[in-house]
């Protein structure tokens, strides 16, 4: 459509959210073009607009990475890492029959990657995974919870066919999810203890707002069969 990468401010194919204002859900934004993206060349300028619908797929790969990445990146800076919890890790997905394991970065030799998974390895991790054997009390139960929902809520997109009532309800389940997903500290009341949250507003990805939230639930509508 010639439009910026993921990463630019004005990221959308749909509408003109700006990469500050994807994490929030009470915003609305109607489904028209996106006017503040730079310009390039059209692949395809013969497929209309409305016939670019987000790719269910697409949606698994790219968010369930986010998920990974961010549970990954809080457990790297535990001093024990490379000692124990990585090799935890490798047997526990192991356990699940995904093959799994990290290894030092070409490029970076400080830092770790990780096998890259396919589709059916990554439903596997969404289901199965044991987040809460490695991040312990509220805050692991919470990070487990974003991943099993999140699969759900996948499952639920790929139906051949829902009602309406049943698209209804998948907003506001996906709304709940992202406001989970980044949701603040709460301090409980008369008391000094707090909940934490989980990740930051700027972690929630492009494929997480438009695609998944403040559009998707419009194309389930409109091409409903």
């Amino acid at each position: 459509m010639g439009l910026n990468t993921l990463n630019s401010k004005y990221f959308c194919l749909y509408c003109d959210c700006d990469s500050s204002a994807r994490w929030n859900i009470n915003l609305k934004w109607k489904i028209n073009k996106n006017t503040q993206s730079k310009k390039k060349p059209e692949l395809f300028p013969a497929i209309r607009q409305e016939n670019y619908i987000p790719d269910e797929l697409h949606l698994l790969l790219r968010i369930s990475d986010v998920l990974m990445e961010c549970l990954f990146n809080d457990l790297f800076k535990k001093k024990d890492f490379e000692r124990l919890i990585k090799s935890q890790i490798e047997q526990a997905m192991k356990f699940i029959n995904v093959h799994f394991e990290f290894f030092k970065s070409k490029f970076h030799s400080e830092k770790w990657d990780w096998t890259s998974l396919m589709g059916p390895d990554k439903k596997k991790v969404l289901q199965h995974f044991p987040v809460t054997n490695f991040v312990s009390g509220k805050c692991g139960k919470n990070i487990q919870e974003l991943w099993r929902n999140f699969y759900d809520l996948y499952m639920i997109i790929r139906r051949l066919s829902l009602t309406d009532s049943e698209i209804d309800d998948l907003e506001v389940k996906v709304k709940e999810w992202i406001y989970l997903f980044c949701r603040l500290n709460q301090r409980q009341i008369n008391s000094s203890s707090q909940t934490p949250g989980l990740y930051r507003k700027e972690d929630v990805t492009p494929y997480m707002a438009t695609c998944m939230s403040f559009h998707n639930i419009v194309f389930l509508n409109s091409y409903e069969i």
